[in-house]
């Protein structure tokens, strides 16, 4: 393949991808828009008292507007509602109980659209889906150098398969920290696969070359997991997965105890001054875990044990990892994701094929990322519970680990049957293709044309 066709083929594929999920999703119709939008809009309007209490009236016209109470299944009197904190499920996020919810995201996302001067909410709400879209682009590109240099004969398959999963670009492209989140998991895990697989010691001279990379890479990816946590509470786990990458890079040994005191000494140093620096940040994180410890030591809610309650978890995490639009409310028929499972599980057949044989190449990375993979799984399933709070968006972080993991699965399984091309990763990325294309029609159905009705949604 022309691998300059296949880049700006991927590149449009990108830019369009992005601006049909700015523009043909409607406002607010993606996961926690209005408490992500209206924190951000009250950072951009702080000092304004007269436009910050128009804002709340404002944006609740336009989810009338917008049929945003009909879309996610509210029932029947949504028209009488006057005010935002009328909405039981928003008033948690409510500006009132902005605590442990509070993340530099929006502090960002505000500070950016006040230097605009955009004083219409749902101008300013586009203003910020465009912001994100450039973070989507952004992460595009970073991907693309990732998976062209350590991928060079195959780089268009795994891109091709992270642009394809319409999910992800539907929230990549939205007002939500998530997007924030994902480009600081792209960057970790770019500095992690190379910290992990190249030989520092022996490595010629280059930029940031031998041991005085590992030195800066560990760094780097320390102060990434300290940005992580202010950017989102699951961020935290960023530095667990640190440790984790430093036992999979030198073993548990004497020899090894250096580097491992190395890393315990740049985390205490960076987790101290960002202690010292965002004290109400972190305190809250703190508290948040203790109750959370607290609830899953008690009486297990109902509904959220047991071995239903745990395939239930597992069907929400996969469907919503590909598609699962409006607020959770409408997907594609189960039949399209008993495939999607299918290749899934023949990927990961293929992945413990590849760690039990002897002297693989990547045997390592790959353990690694099963294990974060579980230990995200573990964590949304504390966090969250086994209902739809728990989503496939919550790996995003990992979604470079991920698709590359996918594509050695499929492709170790292709050597195992002798194939010789790539069938099945040909297979999967031509279904993904048309899962994206009906996924698309999902939208446009059930926002536009009205076909999916009722609305069940929340």
């Amino acid at each position: 393949m022309n691998h300059r066709i296949a880049m700006i083929v991927l590149l449009m594929l990108c830019v369009g991808i992005g601006l049909v999920n700015v523009f043909l999703t409607p406002p607010f119709m993606n996961p926690d828009e209005i408490q992500h939008f209206m924190f951000s809009a009250n950072y951009a309007y702080a000092g304004d008292q007269a436009r910050l209490k128009d804002l709340d009236a404002r944006v609740l016209q336009l989810l009338k507007d917008y049929q945003w109470f009909h879309f996610i299944g509210l029932g029947p009197g949504w028209e009488n509602i006057e005010n935002l904190k009328d909405v039981f499920f928003l008033n948690y996020f409510s500006m009132e109980k902005y605590t442990i919810s509070k993340s530099y995201f929006h502090l960002i996302y505000g500070r950016v659209l006040r230097l605009t001067g955009i004083r219409d909410p749902l101008t300013a709400f586009y203003f910020l889906r465009l912001l994100s879209f450039v973070i989507y682009l952004a992460i595009f590109i970073l991907s693309f150098f990732f998976y062209k240099k350590y991928f060079p004969a195959h780089w268009y398959y795994l891109l091709a398969s992270q642009l394809l999963i319409y999910q992800l670009g539907t929230i990549l492209n939205s007002v939500n920290y998530d997007v924030l989140l994902t480009l600081l998991g792209v960057l970790f895990f770019i500095f992690a696969y190379r910290f992990m697989n190249e030989n520092f010691a022996t490595r010629a001279a280059s930029f940031f070359s031998s041991r005085p990379f590992a030195f800066f890479a560990a760094i780097f990816l320390v102060l990434i997991s300290a940005l992580a946590s202010l950017v989102k509470t699951g961020g935290v786990l960023f530095f667990l997965y640190f440790f984790i990458l430093l036992l999979f890079k030198y073993g548990v040994n004497r020899k090894s105890l250096k580097w491992l005191f190395l890393g315990f000494f740049l985390f205490v140093i960076v987790f101290s001054w960002f202690n010292y620096w965002f004290p109400g940040r972190f305190f809250k994180l703190y508290g948040l875990i203790f109750l959370k410890l607290r609830a899953i030591t008690g009486v297990a809610a109902a509904g959220d044990s047991g071995a239903a309650a745990n395939i239930g978890f597992f069907d929400s995490i996969v469907d919503s990892f590909y598609f699962y639009t409006g607020w959770m409310g409408f997907k594609l028929s189960g039949a399209w994701y008993w495939v999607l499972k299918f290749f899934l599980l023949t990927a990961i057949i293929g992945v413990i094929a590849t760690v039990i044989r002897k002297k693989t190449a990547g045997k390592r990375w790959l353990v690694y990322v099963l294990v974060l993979i579980v230990v995200q799984s573990l964590a949304i399933r504390f966090y969250y519970g086994a209902g739809l709070m728990a989503q496939g968006r919550y790996l995003y972080p990992l979604v470079l680990p991920i698709i590359m993991m996918i594509y050695s699965g499929l492709n170790s399984m292709e050597v195992f049957l002798k194939l010789k091309r790539n069938y099945i990763v040909i297979s999967y990325i031509l279904f993904l293709v048309l899962f994206f294309v009906m996924a698309l029609s999902r939208v446009l159905s059930v926002f536009y044309l009205e076909v999916a009705s009722p609305h069940l949604g929340l």
